[in-house]
């Protein structure tokens, strides 16, 4: 691209940062060196992702130094005698010298370019050549260069190639997703791929943006598990490239997809070439969904009401890369259909895995996909006989004859027995429950009414259940939580759990594992009533009259029940009975036989003082006569 100066200063300023090579023609004064400074300053201030490695040099110290650079000379390893055949292979130039500089060069910028003659421009073109290993002019890199070009005629103008445009593809792209103030997160992408005023492709995915879905769930009637097994964006990303592959990309909320990048998907090169945001474009998008906005946009376009301006392509994609695709079956149905000049046989086949209708010939391919959706939902946890049968009539919708897949495990959860008093439950992706209770403080007295315990975070120490607002959710603390194999349940559940529950919320649990003739053992202080059940006679003579074995000698993890507040003791596989819930099973038995618990229940016990271990069994079977 070619510029004038001083008029084009922000026009070539944009078109640096977007990756093209331009050459800046302008007289002495106009800001060529200012707008170079300007260039490398706002490339330095980008996160490291996008920020590009600049090589500045020029071929006198002076002007090098004014855009902190080197001379050619030292960036090159050239001496002053040198020509274009010492450059090429077999020449005098020592290319160790240079190599790794130059194979790391991502932009060259030369400043004064009028002083470099034709050969010494070529000897920097085959010397990046041989450094970067590419036959691409100057190995490939982006090329900035600046000087008194006036004349058409400047052998730099020759080498570097202005883009033509390439009016014939046009890529509209529309994303939504969750937002968490700090980022994005996709978990819908659509496409219409428009080529010579056709529309040749129009298709999307559903996305598992390894997060909550929060209010992009509820606004899209997401069901608990509605995107367990969807592709990540990076799984995704190969297909689409595929299908947009020289095409420009005008983009729906595209801020959107480069966030996802840097977040959702870290490392994730989006290739999008010079994509441009709707937005710039003064286009009124329209729709409710990423269909029909990408939809909008393409006929707006097709109309002629829409002038799109030139700017990179995206680059030419692999086609041995896999991809992926999904549309869950609640969705509302959606258009998909692949460029089939560009699909793969694994595209079709995820295609056809989502309803398509494409014919895949392939059944090793198929088969392949049915295996890669149950890998995914094993490794994130959520392979249950459910999502097994969906794979397999996924499958044969497709026309796969013989369907392979691992077995799905059965899901049985005991609401009632997970959220039983004194258990530690943590929330996830409950932000709307949370608003749902008016706050985070009444949710807390919400779970203390059940004798539930609020804890924040998920660990081996602080949760004993997990509550989310869709269990196959791939959040931080749902991970956690299935690594530690702590039980997930649904919000819904939960909440449907708490409407019916009523009364004291001690009631029924302790009564399931203090049956009579249970061995017990107690940690920690035991109060009831007020009353301080000591270790030892008092123990032994409460345990005794309300059917319970005391144990103090035996092993924790060979009793029946463990009857403590020290969360510490959670550590063994016996039962554990919060003190509070302990007591109030007491009170009940004590009512069933018309009696209160008081101090004066446990006159026997303290004459132990008095009496031997014989003489005391017997006064303790005469109080109880």
């Amino acid at each position: 691209m070619a510029i004038s100066m001083p008029q084009d200063f922000e026009h070539a300023l944009t078109s640096m940062l977007n990756g093209e090579s331009v050459v800046v023609d302008g007289g002495p004064g106009t800001g060529k060196s200012t707008l170079l400074r300007a260039f490398m300053e706002v490339n330095d201030a980008l996160p490291d992702s996008q920020r590009k490695r600049v090589l500045p040099v020029a071929l006198l110290g002076r002007a090098a130094d004014g855009i902190s650079g080197l001379t050619i000379d030292s960036a090159f390893n050239f001496d002053p005698f040198m020509t274009l055949g010492d450059v090429l292979p077999g020449g005098s130039w020592d290319i160790s010298g240079a190599e790794m500089l130059l194979s790391l060069v991502e932009t060259l910028v030369i400043d004064d370019a009028h002083n470099l003659n034709t050969e010494l421009l070529l000897m920097m073109s085959v010397a990046l050549q041989r450094a970067r290993k590419s036959n691409e002019p100057f190995g490939g890199v982006q090329l900035i260069a600046a000087g008194e070009l006036a004349g058409s005629d400047s052998p730099l103008r020759s080498l570097v190639q202005e883009p033509e445009p390439d009016p014939e593809r046009y890529v509209f792209l529309s994303f939504d997703g969750v937002s968490f103030n700090v980022s994005y997160h996709v978990v819908r992408v659509h496409a219409v791929v428009v080529e010579r005023g056709q529309i040749v492709a129009d298709f999307g995915t559903w996305l598992n943006p390894m997060s909550d879905l929060g209010q992009f769930g509820l606004d899209n009637e997401v069901p608990a598990g509605g995107v367990a097994l969807a592709p990540r964006l990076e799984d995704f990303w190969p297909l689409l490239l595929r299908q947009a592959a020289g095409g420009i990309v005008v983009g729906d909320r595209l801020e959107m997809a480069q966030d996802a990048g840097r977040y959702q998907a870290r490392c994730l090169d989006m290739e999008l070439g010079g994509g441009i945001d709707a937005e710039a474009l003064d286009i009124v998008v329209e729709g409710s969904d990423v269909v029909e906005r990408a939809h909008s946009m393409a006929l707006d376009f097709l109309s002629g009401d829409v002038e799109i301006p030139y700017v990179r392509p995206v680059p030419d994609a692999s086609d041995t890369q896999e991809g992926a695709l999904f549309q869950p079956f609640w969705a509302p149905a959606a258009p998909l259909k692949l460029d089939q000049t560009r699909a793969t046989d694994s595209d079709n086949a995820w295609a056809a895995f989502s309803g398509s209708g494409v014919e895949v010939g392939n059944q090793h391919v198929l088969q392949q996909t049915a295996l890669r959706l149950s890998s995914w939902g094993m490794s994130r946890g959520v392979w249950t006989k459910r999502a097994e049968e969906e794979v397999c009539k996924r499958a044969i919708m497709t026309g796969l004859t013989q369907v392979s897949l691992p077995e799905g495990e059965e899901q049985t959860i005991g609401i009632a027995a997970l959220l039983s008093p004194g258990m530690r439950v943590v929330f996830t992706g409950c932000r709307e429950a949370i608003s749902f209770y008016d706050g985070e403080e009444q949710l807390i007295s919400a779970c203390e009414s059940c004798g539930l315990i609020f804890e924040n975070s998920v660990s081996e120490t602080t949760c004993d259940v997990l509550v989310a607002w869709d269990p196959a959710s791939m959040s931080r603390k749902a991970r956690t939580a299935r690594e530690l194999g702590i039980p997930i349940i649904a919000f819904a559940d939960f909440e449907h759990w708490h409407g019916y529950y009523t009364g004291d919320p001690f009631q029924t649990f302790p009564a399931d594992i203090l049956e009579k003739g249970n061995q017990v053992a107690f940690r920690g202080p035991i109060f009831i009533n007020g009353i301080h059940v000591t270790d030892g006679a008092r123990m032994a003579y409460l345990c005794d009259e309300i059917g319970l074995v005391y144990s103090p000698e035996m092993p924790i993890a060979l009793c029946d029940a463990l009857i403590t507040d020290d969360v510490n003791a959670r550590q063994y596989d016996t039962p554990f009975i919060p003190v509070e819930a302990f007591g109030a099973w007491v009170n009940r038995e004590f009512a069933s036989k018309g009696q209160f618990f008081t101090e004066d229940f446990f006159f026997p016990a303290d004459i132990t003082a008095l009496y031997g271990p014989d003489e005391l069994l017997v006064k303790i079977d005469e109080s109880k006569a």
